[in-house]
């Protein structure tokens, strides 16, 4: 790709970006607890040498954590655009959207640092890009513990991309409508009959073993390896009584088995 198209690519979005602050500003997702109590708490109140939470650890954890995940869903949000980005292109915009001013105008738009507890002399320092970037990445993560990565790529998604459609939305698209529910009057189904294989095969084992009938079974296969075709035939004295085919060697002799069940005149009337 040219360096005038990257650059042509990167203004328009850097356009976008600004176009999707003025509209509708997606919903940033609630935190709570500890965590929320901790992202807004400046370091110089919180007391020092305070043991570490057991579900989190600290702010500055958390923040390690909301970094990496954001990169992770901001990437993944532009990989995700239509028409595609080039590499150089989701290089170039991927870097735009974790740049610092991109972070102070979301972390202004959220008004994240209105909240934030901290003594009237050290407000001013929550504008220092390090305060920013700390705020933000520590709510990331703060949002990717309680509620998922589903959530984060969710809303960051759209601060990326207005248009962007998380995979929930397009499951629940595509996925097929539910089962209609059948009227209350309706009477239930009749149950199913029984499956009638591997069935004959114990029954004519069991009869041949108590009257003491010797039978020998020949069985052979074609086809492929991975989808035989078996053959088998049982013999009772020496004479075929039965002969079966399948898929499997199992269910060919089944169904001679069946054969060689009723050849015997061992089945019950009206079988």
């Amino acid at each position: 790709m040219s360096t005038t198209s990257t650059n042509t690519s990167s203004v328009a979005h850097s356009t976008s970006l600004k176009r999707a602050r003025s509209m509708n500003t997606p919903q940033a997702p609630t935190i709570d607890g500890d965590l929320l109590l901790d992202v807004f708490s400046h370091r110089a109140i919180r007391y020092i040498g305070a043991d570490m939470n057991d579900d989190f650890g600290d702010v500055d954890r958390v923040a390690f954590l909301g970094k990496r995940v954001l990169e992770m869903v901001v990437a993944r949000a532009l990989f995700d655009k239509r028409p595609m980005l080039s590499a150089s292109e989701l290089t170039i915009q991927t870097d735009e959207c974790l740049s610092e001013s991109n972070l102070d105008s979301w972390v202004t738009m959220y008004g994240f640092r209105e909240r934030v507890r901290a003594s009237p002399d050290i407000r001013e320092s929550l504008k220092e890009p390090s305060e920013t970037r700390l705020l933000f990445h520590s709510y990331i993560g703060a949002v990717y513990i309680q509620r998922g990565l589903d959530e984060v790529q969710s809303w960051i998604g759209k601060l990326v991309d207005p248009t962007y459609e998380s995979n929930d939305s397009k499951r629940s698209r595509y996925q097929d409508p539910p089962d209609p529910i059948p009227p209350a009057d309706t009477p239930p189904p009749l149950p199913s009959p029984a499956p009638s294989t591997t069935v004959f095969l114990p029954m004519f084992n069991q009869t041949c073993t108590q009257r003491r009938i010797v039978v020998d079974w020949v069985a052979n296969s074609t086809g492929p390896p991975h989808a035989p075709a078996w053959n088998v035939q049982c013999l009772v004295g020496g004479l075929i009584k039965g002969t079966g085919h399948g898929r499997s060697k199992q269910l060919a002799k089944e169904e001679a088995a069946r054969e060689a069940y009723i050849a015997m005149g061992w089945a019950s009337p009206g079988f």
